[in-house]
């Protein structure tokens, strides 16, 4: 474990981008992985499957609402309601951050459903993506090959 001094508004608002990211990969291959970046599993002593989450965050009854939140595992609304019927008191901080989760959820759907609706317009597919930074006064580049 490692405690974050500043930064953990940055943190949690990446979680919980993270969190809506899963949800949104339901049935697609990306899912296991963004799974693995938002908690880990493991055999405590007793032989008994933890799972434990990769941020806890500090502030009062935050780490039960997103324990609540990756457990829900839902949309905005689900998630909203999921918290409030846990009993866990949801003011100030812990409205901002079912907010945020609002906001990003909203946000990234409408990122993928327009994505998904210009590949198919277009109907490219994209065979290769090659990302590089090169050293000196080049700076950074990124490449994406499409082919129709």
């Amino acid at each position: 474990h490692y405690e974050v001094i500043d930064g953990q508004q940055r943190l949690t608002t990446f979680f919980l981008l993270l969190c809506a990211l899963k949800h949104l990969f339901q049935g697609e291959p990306q899912r296991q992985t963004v799974s693995g970046l938002i908690s880990t599993s493991y055999t405590d002593g007793d032989g008994e499957t933890r799972t434990s989450l990769k941020l806890e965050p500090r502030y009062e009854n935050a780490g039960e609402a997103i324990t609540k939140l990756v457990e829900l595992d839902a949309d905005p609304q689900a998630v909203r309601a999921g918290i409030q019927s846990s009993g866990i008191a949801s003011f100030g901080s812990l409205e901002n951050l079912v907010n945020a989760y609002s906001t990003l959820y909203r946000y990234l759907a409408d990122v993928h459903d327009g994505f998904d609706a210009v590949l198919r317009e277009q109907q490219h597919e994209i065979i290769d993506v090659q990302s590089f930074i090169a050293d000196g006064e080049n700076g950074h580049y990124f490449s994406a090959h499409l082919m129709g």
